[in-house]
């Protein structure tokens, strides 16, 4: 399946934050863009969350942790129900997350 995001119905979450969407039965892809000095607030889900940062700089915040820097180029993990925040502070910057649904771990 070949995705083209500017194709995907964007939703604009706040005003300096847009999202793309694709859902599938295990997962979903979203394609963010933040404004610099976008911000979210603390939260949680039952997902795990694989982040990618395609362009630009973002602050990761994960309660019980270090903040994560997280640049052009790079990911992160975040464990499902870890309460965690974000924030582009100085710069345009465009992230792919990936959520894992439903998982059940593997018995040994």
């Amino acid at each position: 399946m070949k995705v083209q995001w500017d194709e995907v119905e964007a939703k604009q979450k706040s005003e300096n934050h847009s999202m793309r969407e694709l859902e599938f039965s295990s997962f979903y892809l979203t394609r963010h863009e933040y404004e610099a000095g976008w911000f979210d607030e603390n939260h949680q889900h039952p997902e795990m969350q694989f982040s990618y940062v395609l362009e630009g700089s973002m602050s990761v915040f994960i309660k019980g942790g270090d903040v994560i820097e997280q640049g052009q180029g790079q990911s992160i993990f975040i464990q499902s129900m870890a309460m965690h925040r974000s924030t582009a502070p100085t710069t345009r910057t465009v992230a792919l997350n990936l959520y894992m649904k439903n998982i059940v771990p593997l018995s040994s």
